[in-house]
């Protein structure tokens, strides 16, 4: 059986730990905020956004540039206002896509670059994009063979 000091040191410790991830947390995101500070914002309207949230990543082949900070109604589509780290700049015939990382995994927006020498100024809009796969509407093609 364990002593009532052991217990104590136990939980003293237990507290230390949650204390300690706080900590690593709060660090964690005061860096993002302050790395959020240098950059520039892009939007992108969207047919469907399909489960995206603000705060999503924005990537780059797979590399993480920037996130989504909000997600507004306009004129019954999806406008999406992206944050873009300062150091990565995008070409204005970029293509902006909804993807899932994963099979069943968060939604995020990869960024496909295009080929033009003018980039994107902040408050641009990225004109080409792809809306998010809906998974639910493949199955149900798949498996009751119908055809659009």
């Amino acid at each position: 059986m364990i002593s009532r000091r052991g217990v104590e040191i136990m939980v003293g410790v237990f507290v230390l730990a949650g204390v300690a991830a706080l900590v690593h947390l709060s660090i964690g995101l005061a860096r993002r905020e302050a790395v959020r500070g240098k950059g520039y914002h892009v939007k992108a309207v969207f047919s469907d956004v399909g489960g995206l949230r603000s705060g999503a990543a924005v990537s780059v082949a797979g590399v993480d540039v920037g996130s989504v900070s909000r997600i507004a109604l306009k004129e019954y589509q999806g406008e999406v206002s992206l944050f873009i780290d300062a150091r990565v700049k995008l070409q204005v015939d970029s293509i902006a896509s909804i993807r899932t990382r994963g099979l069943i995994g968060e939604k995020f927006i990869a960024i496909s670059p295009g080929g033009d020498e003018q980039m994107l100024a902040e408050g641009s809009s990225i004109l080409e994009t792809e809306p998010a796969v809906d998974l639910e509407q493949l199955i149900s093609k798949f498996v009751f063979g119908k055809k659009d």
